[in-house]
């Protein structure tokens, strides 16, 4: 008697494998210190317009045409970006999820909306929680890549440290 298997009888499993290679997919952040813990040094970009502190042992990447992306232990904790409604959108970020803002904050003397949703960065899954700024006819999002649904009390330091820079024209 000879058995073999059947692709449709083997579709089932096979689904089950893929859904679980994609759950394990689902990036955890690092632990982050707690700000006493914590060296802080200046970042400044001129061209988003903004200031603030971050931890000195965070790396920064400035390669993104769009933004920043600071890295603790090679994770992407914080991403600060400025763009156009469209280009968040087609990029996966606030702007895909603007229906599903979870409430709002003052950061930086403005209201920010605040979203809280899962990033997809080609396989992985990033938690995230971003505050969004109108800023310079664009939107600032300062978009933390973790798990919780509120500010840690690093990330909250971070919030209420940005400074958003006047441009010389509206100054003196």
């Amino acid at each position: 008697m000879k058995t073999c298997l059947r692709f449709p009888a083997v579709l089932p499993v096979m689904s089950c494998l893929v859904l679980l290679l994609l759950a394990a997919c689902t990036s955890e952040s690092p632990a982050l210190l707690s700000p006493e813990q914590v060296t802080w040094v200046p970042y400044q970009s001129d061209t988003m317009g903004i200031s603030l502190n971050v931890p000195k042992s965070w790396t920064v990447s400035e390669d993104d045409q769009d933004g920043v992306i600071f890295r603790q232990e090679g994770y992407p904790v914080l991403v600060i970006t400025l763009l156009d409604e469209e280009r968040s959108e087609s990029r996966g970020l606030w702007a895909r999820y603007k229906d599903q803002a979870t409430g709002s904050d003052t950061v930086s003397g403005q209201t920010a909306h605040r979203y809280a949703y899962v990033h997809q960065d080609v396989i992985f899954f990033m938690p995230t929680i971003s505050w969004v700024i109108p800023w310079r006819g664009q939107f600032l999002e300062l978009a933390f890549r973790t798990g919780n649904n509120e500010p840690e009390p690093l990330q909250r330091m971070i919030l209420d440290g940005l400074l958003l820079a006047v441009p010389d024209s509206q100054s003196g």
